[in-house]
C-alpha cells in the first residue's frame, strides 16, 4: 500500500513541480505574484509529502517486532559468515543452495 502512495505522490510531485516552472517562468504581468507563490508552495508541499511517504515505505520494510529484527540479523550474519558451496538440491519445487563457513588455514594465524 505504501509503495502505491509512494508512487501517486511522485506523480503529484512531478506535476506540481512542472507546475510551477511553468508560472515561474511565464512573462511578467501574465500571471499574478501571489499566483506564481502559490504554485511554488505547491511544489514544496508535494516535495514534502514525496519524502513522507518514501519513510513510510523504508518503516514498512523494517520488522515491528524486536524477535524479527534479531532472527534477520542472525539470518544476515550467517549468510555473510557462509560463502563456501555444499551442494545444490531441489525441495519442492524450490532451488535450494547449502553454504558453509570458509575453512580456514590454522598455519595462517
Amino acid at each position: 500500500m505504501a509503495d502505491a502512495q509512494l508512487k501517486v505522490k511522485l506523480a503529484d510531485a512531478a506535476f506540481a513541480r512542472s507546475t510551477y516552472e511553468r508560472w515561474r517562468d511565464s512573462p511578467k504581468g501574465v500571471v499574478s505574484e501571489q499566483e506564481r507563490e502559490d504554485k511554488k508552495a505547491g511544489d514544496a508541499a508535494a516535495e514534502a509529502q514525496t519524502t513522507s511517504a518514501r519513510a513510510q515505505v523504508d518503516l514498512d520494510h523494517i520488522p515491528a517486532e524486536l524477535e524479527d529484527y534479531e532472527s534477520a540479523m542472525l539470518w544476515k550474519s550467517l549468510r555473510a559468515l557462509c560463502s563456501r558451496p555444499l551442494f545444490v538440491t531441489e525441495v519442492d519445487g524450490a532451488r535450494v543452495r547449502v553454504l558453509a563457513p570458509t575453512i580456514r588455514d590454522p598455519g595462517l594465524g
